[in-house]
Order: C-alpha cells, then sequence, then structure tokens
C-alpha cells in the first residue's frame, strides 16, 4: 500500500499542451489529482524541446534523464518519489526522494519539469504539496 506524505498529494502527469499567453503560446506540463484540481508546470522553450524529444522516444541527441535513471540503477539507489513543495514565490521547489543502499532516504533538489519527466520515465509517484495545489490548481 502506497502512504502519501503528510500534507502532500498524488498527482498524474497528463501531458504537455500550450496555453495562450499574451504574446505567443506557452508550453506547460499539467498535472492532476484525484480531486479534478490541474497544475500547470511552465516551461522554457529549450527545456520544452528536450522534454518532447525524450517523450517521443528519439535516441538521438541529449538523454539526460535516461542518463540519470541509468546511473542511480547502477548505483544502487531508488528512485521512489518526487515532491513538489510549496514557496511563497510559487516557484516550485521540486525534490527527487532517493533511497541508497543503506541508509535513510536523500532529497535531491531539482527542476520541477526535470523532476516530472524523471517521475514520468521511471514510473515512480509525483506528490504536491496540498498548500500548493489549493493555491495555483484550478478545478474543472
Amino acid at each position: 500500500m502506497e502512504i502519501v506524505p503528510e500534507d502532500f498529494i498524488k498527482v498524474t502527469y497528463q501531458g504537455i499542451v500550450n496555453i495562450r499567453g499574451s504574446k505567443r503560446a506557452l508550453p506547460v506540463i499539467l498535472l492532476n489529482d484525484a480531486k479534478e484540481r490541474t497544475m500547470a508546470v511552465p516551461l522554457a522553450d529549450l527545456e520544452y524541446n528536450l522534454i518532447r524529444h525524450t517523450l517521443d522516444g528519439n535516441k538521438d541527441g541529449p538523454q539526460p534523464y535516461q542518463n540519470l535513471i541509468a546511473c542511480l540503477l547502477k548505483l544502487g539507489v531508488t528512485f521512489r518519489k518526487v515532491h513538489i513543495l510549496y514557496s511563497d514565490e510559487y516557484d516550485l521547489p521540486t525534490r527527487l526522494i532517493l533511497r541508497p543502499g543503506s541508509g535513510p532516504d536523500i532529497e535531491v533538489p531539482v527542476p520541477c519539469a526535470d523532476g516530472i519527466i524523471c517521475a514520468q520515465m521511471a514510473h515512480v509517484p509525483i506528490y504536491v504539496s496540498e498548500r500548493l495545489i489549493s493555491a495555483i490548481g484550478t478545478e474543472k
């Protein structure tokens, strides 16, 4: 049975879409929770291109997400989950939660989009602070 961390809610990756901005379309990753709230994580253009490249299964060019996951496996580290935290600036501080072969879990700060895509590729859960999704999430 999966244990949801206190004050967090599990979300699922829904995909990448473009939303209308004031000057142009902006790419975002969409996350949904069980209460049907949606959270949009903005992407920079280069970040968007790299993520699309990865998710499309393209084996040419850079492979940072696959390389990170492969390195963790080789080191005997279990990638357990991703936490997206609340901050007053809404800058989406994100942590990979890793378990080394021995010892307690460790948290590694990463950019939010990187954490989401790594979780998607490694099939690990993503948890968002309830306070954050309540503040910026939209309901259907």
